[in-house]
């Protein structure tokens, strides 16, 4: 019992010295962003425009949007944008994306119109 009661003593001392010792600026930053699921007609019967996803999420000032689907009408739509997006890769792509860096700029082009 007293080996765990040390153990959880130098656990909270090591937490306390990590989260008061200041880090450069550099070396620390925090990115706060959601995921955008795909709408079913469950959720909405018709969906929100993507011009009106991406000005919510601009006017929440949210750093980066994860996209479940990646569809490429909201994908174009924050392309000049200060948004981080993260693309969801269909799992069927993944081995051929994973094989060729062609057939990946191929995939990522389609989604931004430049095919």
């Amino acid at each position: 019992m007293a080996s765990h009661f040390s153990l959880s003593a130098v656990s909270l001392i090591t937490l306390l010295f990590l989260t008061s010792t200041p880090l450069p600026d550099a070396a620390f930053s925090i990115t706060i962003g959601v995921t955008y699921s795909a709408s079913t007609v469950a959720t909405y019967p018709t969906p929100p425009l993507p011009e009106r996803v991406a000005s919510t999420v601009t006017y929440l000032g949210l750093a980066a949007l994860r996209l479940d689907v990646s569809d490429p009408n909201l994908v174009r739509t924050f392309l000049y944008s200060n948004t981080t997006l993260l693309l969801t890769i269909p799992n069927a792509l993944v081995p051929p994306l994973a094989a060729n860096r062609t057939n990946t700029l191929r995939w990522l082009y389609s989604l931004l119109g430049f095919n």
